[in-house]
């Protein structure tokens, strides 16, 4: 839904919060553009209402182990922990849709999303051991009716879910026809305008994003080849302090599109917030680093240091509280500093 022209955008209260509030405008308007609503009924996704609900199946398996679910870092983070104020999301509720429709589209079957919902060991699972099973099925209803999937399969039931529209990436292409050409003219034409400053207004608030992040962020849309061979050195641990985690996470998801398409499949699948940001740093002129390999070294190093300053830390901690009775502990602290050290020195 585009906001109106003479408005006033006041946020969205979370993630972004303009005061004083910002006035819509319209910035471009192609008249030729026009589209016939039955172009769109093929896309069409009904509304969930509140009597959308499956039936939950009466034997349910083990719950996954969360390092086999086939969701990012992120999300097996936030069923592991639950909903926290700083999480992203308004309320339980709307934490547990998002996460239901995230394993639905990772392939997980119904079945094993219950057991997860269900598995106290999974802090997402407190708002179903709180109402019961009936919330439960209500949730995994509009789950199913969100998913983007044309034709979910549940591979406990045999249920067939007909969602009358073709695949993600169909329907991103049905609907967008953005090709990684138009997304790369687009940015080429921004620079052009030498559009590259932005106000602190302009930006997602997505905390302090790091130089080298916002290398690798553009050479993922400006160069994808050679981006893509370094992002796949990068593990969760390298990523998961980075402010930027989420979109390194959605383009190694995309390791099966083709080069070419990697940039507007990426742009696709972000949040509007991300999204704006990718936009943002890909219409510079050139990135932040001239050579795509400084940035991985850039992140791991942040990583390594990381974990350095924790060790010096417990050392500190064992030898305050007698270096004697704790040597052992921190004979092998020590021992595991020195190897980061020589990992850092091989990064130099």
């Amino acid at each position: 839904m585009l906001r109106v022209p003479g408005t006033l955008n006041y946020g969205n209260g979370r993630t972004k919060i303009y005061d004083p509030p910002q006035p819509a405008e319209l910035r471009f308007f192609d008249p030729s553009r026009v589209y016939d609503v039955s172009v769109f009924e093929s896309v069409r996704t009904p509304i969930p209402t509140d009597s959308a609900k499956v039936d939950l199946p009466t034997v349910l398996p083990p719950p996954p182990e969360l390092k086999t679910l086939r969701v990012s870092g992120r999300w097996r983070d936030l069923i592991a922990k639950g909903w926290l104020p700083t999480c992203g999301y308004v309320s339980r509720s709307e934490l547990d849709l998002a996460a239901a429709v995230a394993l639905l589209e990772a392939g997980h079957s119904l079945a094993e999303i219950a057991a997860i919902f269900q598995c106290p060991e999974y802090a997402i699972s407190a708002k179903t051991s709180e109402n019961g099973q009936g919330y439960l099925a209500r949730t995994l209803g509009k789950a199913v009716a969100w998913t983007r999937r044309s034709r979910y399969r549940d591979s406990e039931s045999g249920i067939v879910w007909d969602r009358g529209h073709g695949s993600s990436s169909q329907l991103t292409n049905f609907t967008a026809r953005i090709t990684a050409e138009v997304v790369q003219s687009e940015f080429r034409k921004i620079a052009a305008k030498r559009q590259t400053t932005l106000s602190a207004v302009e930006l997602p608030s997505l905390g302090e994003i790091k130089k080298a992040e916002k290398a690798l962020i553009w050479w993922l849309i400006q160069r994808p080849d050679e981006a893509r061979e370094v992002l796949v050195t990068l593990d969760e641990e390298d990523l998961r302090t980075l402010a930027a985690r989420p979109i390194f996470e959605m383009a190694r998801s995309l390791h099966e599109e083709a080069a070419e398409r990697l940039p507007s499949a990426l742009i696709q699948r972000l949040s509007t917030v991300d999204a704006e940001l990718v936009t943002k740093i890909a219409s510079e002129p050139a990135p932040p680093a001239t050579l795509v390999g400084e940035c991985v070294r850039a992140m791991k190093r942040l990583r390594f240091d990381r974990e350095r300053a924790a060790i010096q830390r417990e050392i500190d901690r064992l030898q305050e509280l007698g270096a004697t009775q704790h040597g052992h502990e921190i004979d092998n602290l020590w021992q595991r500093k020195k190897d980061l050290l020589h990992r850092i020195e091989d990064l130099t």
